[in-house]
Parts: structure tokens; C-alpha cells; sequence
């Protein structure tokens, strides 16, 4: 082997080791892959591309089989290549009348997209998203938040708002205009018939001895409240004992935690204004306003009823005020949850208005489910992870039956006390 001759093989070695680095490709006569209106070495790599598998993109076989043997192989490679440097006079084994291997992406004929704009959506005729409600039908449309949404299959306390967009039950369809929105769904309760009282409801728990502990602070001849040892459960044997929250023994039971009677009622303890309260009950229902704001909460528990039993006052409560007993509810003026549950004081939330309060910084106080699910994490890391079952179950209660109502209007009258507030207080007008 002369020189020369050695020389050129080596450069078309050369040649088809850069096959990997090459990659953008065209159409031409036999030979010319790349159409760039000469045959030459970038061909012969583009053709080693092919036959490796690295998929050239507008690779036109028709012009790449220059050796005529039906396929498309390495060998076409050498040949282009060593056309390029003159060892083989012409490339005559392809054929050129086929048609590109990649033709024209051809005009799309997708619709234009004919939703109205945001906030111009006739909403009048969808239902208000319920939680408890089942939406077993696909396509059903549903009012959340100012946005109309529709579900692409059964659907079942799945939020609209958290659970839309690809491979997910609901669908955003755009936003209402805010005066074609559903009317409120009307309250299943019924209007209470009595005259009652104008009032509001708070809500707090400070894990103190109550007021109504006390026997100098209950009528002669009946029994003081009950209160529990730093367990929450156990029966203080001591009925003197000082309140936790002047650094004694005596805390509030958990048993005094509000619960569900029917769908529309729920009991529970209260501290309200100061006087001779001891004992006493009062039944309120709720108006389905706020005392600051009519918050999502407040309009949902439109009709509800609870009887409570006072068994505290609050120098901080005024008249027609019923600051409900609820876990999580806010340590008020006095706080000795610190100590029983050894946890700090940020902990509890803010100070007047507890968990929910909290809430409503990180959350606001309009986005009702963003607020529950806010208290839902809060009520886990406060209680469930530290067994306090009773205290969870409380702040549940307040979560779905109460609807985390924010200090929600009401009107109240005094009713004979229920044989269950009874005995759980232990306590019982003469």
C-alpha cells in the first residue's frame, strides 16, 4: 500500500468516528443527504448516524442507499466518503423520486378557544360546592371561591380549588362574573319561633380551674363544678385545690368539651358575664352572621342550636357574650395549658382567639376550607401527636360542626339545663 492511498483510508476512519457529533441533516440528489448541493464528508457522517440508531432528524433515505443493495448500511458511508476524496468517480444505487422522510408539518386546525374571559362566566346555574355533597355524575359544574369548576368523574369531598388541573377530578372553567353567581343555599334548619336575646360567640380554653369550682361561688345546697388533675382526667380529690393558672393543681377536665346531640344541635360549657350563672343554661341558635364580619363560617352555621351550661365567668365577657369551651380556643387572660401540656405559649396560637385566629394570618379569613384544613394540621401537631384524644375531638367538633365560626351572631334564651350537661358537670340548680 502506497502512501497516499494509506493516508486516505485513515482520514475516512477519521471521518466516521465524528458520526456521533454531527446532527442536523437535509434533502438532496443520491449521496447529498444533507441538501447542501455537494456531496462530501458531513453525509458520509450523517448516513453512520442512520445506520447506528441516533435517528437523524429529515433524513432522506431515498438518496442514502448510494451502493444500491437495498439497504442502508456503513458501506454507503465509506462510499460517500471516499467520493468526497476522489477514490470513487460517481454514487448511481439510490434512487431520488421518494418523498421526504419527514414532510411539512402541516397548519393545525385546532378551534379557537371560545371560553369567555375571566369573570364574564354566567354562574347562576351551577350549585355551590358542598363537601358533604356527592357529585356522581361527570360534567356537573360547581360554584367554589368565584371560579366555576366541573368534575371529570365521581367526586366526594374533593376541593375544587386543590384538586383541579391535568389527571385530576375537577376541571377549572373560568371565573364568574360576580353577579351571575348561584343564589346561598337556604339554611336546612328551621327559624327558631321564640323571642330571644341579641349575642355572639367567643371561644376560648386556658386549661384554668373554672369560676364555678369553687363552692363559695355556687348557690347553697348545690354541688361545685368538678375538676380533674393535670391529666385532664383524673378527679381532683382536693375541690380547694388552686387553679393551674396561679401555679396549682386544679385544671379543667377534658370531658367538657362541646359534642353533636342531632345534625342541627350540639351541647357544651361557657363562661359568660359576671352574677349568679352557675349552673344555668341557655340555649342559642345562630343568624348566620359575624359580630366583626360575616366570615364563611358564620353564614354556613346559619341555623344551627346549641345549649350551653355556664360553669365560668369572664371579666373580659360581656352581656350576651358566650365564650364557648372549645380546645384550641385561645388562653384569654390566663393560661395554664403551657404547664400541662409542656408545650410554649406560641404554640396555643394567638393569645385571644387561639388556632383559628392563627388561621386566619397564614390563611385569611375568607377561603373557609383553606381555614379548616389549617386547623385540621394544627389540631394534629397540637393534639393528636400528644394523645390528647378528648382535646382533638373538640377542636374537631369545632372544625366540622361548628364550621370554625368566628365569633358568629346569635340570639339566646334561658332553657332548663339537659340530664347530659348534668352529669358531666356534676352540677344541678336547687
Amino acid at each position: 500500500m502506497n502512501r497516499k492511498n494509506f493516508k486516505m483510508k485513515r482520514e475516512c476512519m477519521f471521518f466516521i468516528l465524528l458520526v456521533f457529533c454531527i446532527g442536523q441533516v437535509f434533502s438532496a440528489e443520491c449521496g447529498d443527504v444533507n441538501s447542501s448541493g455537494a456531496i462530501d464528508i458531513v453525509d458520509a457522517l450523517i448516513v453512520a448516524q442512520a445506520y447506528v440508531g441516533l435517528n437523524p432528524a429529515n433524513y432522506d433515505s431515498s438518496v442514502a442507499d448510494v451502493n444500491g443493495d437495498g439497504s442502508i448500511d456503513i458501506v454507503d458511508a465509506l462510499l460517500i466518503a471516499q467520493f468526497y476524496v476522489g477514490l470513487v468517480d460517481a454514487l448511481t444505487g439510490c434512487s431520488q423520486t421518494s418523498p421526504p422522510t419527514n414532510p411539512p408539518t402541516p397548519t393545525s386546525t385546532t378551534p379557537p378557544d371560545t371560553t369567555p374571559a375571566p369573570g364574564n362566566l354566567n354562574c347562576s346555574d351551577a350549585s355551590i360546592w358542598s363537601e358533604s355533597a356527592v357529585y356522581e355524575n361527570a360534567g356537573t359544574r360547581v360554584y367554589y371561591n368565584g371560579n366555576l369548576y366541573e368534575n371529570n368523574w365521581y367526586s366526594e369531598n374533593e376541593n375544587p380549588e386543590q384538586n383541579s388541573g391535568p389527571n385530576q377530578v375537577w376541571t377549572l372553567v373560568g371565573a364568574c362574573d360576580p353577579n351571575l353567581t348561584p343564589a346561598p343555599t337556604p339554611s336546612p334548619y328551621p327559624t327558631v319561633t321564640w323571642q330571644g336575646t341579641s349575642g355572639y360567640a367567643s371561644r376560648f380554653w386556658d386549661c384554668c380551674k373554672p369560676h364555678c369550682a369553687w363552692a363559695a361561688n355556687v348557690p347553697a345546697g348545690m354541688e361545685p363544678l368538678q375538676t380533674c388533675q393535670i391529666d385532664g382526667v383524673s378527679v381532683n380529690p382536693d375541690p380547694e385545690a388552686v387553679s393551674s393558672c396561679e401555679g396549682g393543681t386544679s385544671y379543667v377536665c377534658y370531658k367538657f368539651i362541646p359534642f353533636v346531640v342531632a345534625e342541627d344541635l350540639s351541647y357544651g360549657f361557657a363562661a359568660t358575664s359576671s352574677g349568679d350563672v352557675c349552673g344555668k343554661c341557655f340555649e342559642m341558635q345562630f343568624s348566620g352572621d359575624g359580630k366583626y364580619d360575616p366570615t364563611p363560617g358564620a353564614v354556613a352555621l346559619k341555623g344551627k342550636r346549641m345549649i350551653v351550661m355556664a360553669i365560668n365567668i369572664g371579666y373580659d365577657v360581656g352581656g350576651g357574650q358566650f365564650d364557648i369551651l372549645v380546645p384550641g380556643g385561645g388562653v384569654g387572660a390566663f393560661n395554664g395549658c403551657s404547664t400541662q401540656w409542656g408545650i410554649s405559649n406560641d404554640q396555643l396560637g394567638v393569645q385571644y382567639g387561639g388556632l383559628l385566629s392563627a388561621c386566619n394570618q397564614e390563611v385569611g379569613y375568607y377561603n373557609h376550607e383553606a381555614i379548616k384544613n389549617c386547623l385540621r394540621t394544627k389540631n394534629d401537631n397540637l393534639f393528636r401527636s400528644r394523645g390528647l384524644t378528648e382535646m382533638a375531638e373538640g377542636l374537631d367538633w369545632f372544625i366540622d360542626w361548628f364550621e370554625a365560626a368566628d365569633n358568629p351572631t346569635l340570639i339566646f334564651r334561658e332553657v332548663s339545663c339537659p340530664q347530659e350537661l348534668i352529669n358531666i358537670s356534676g352540677m344541678q340548680r336547687p
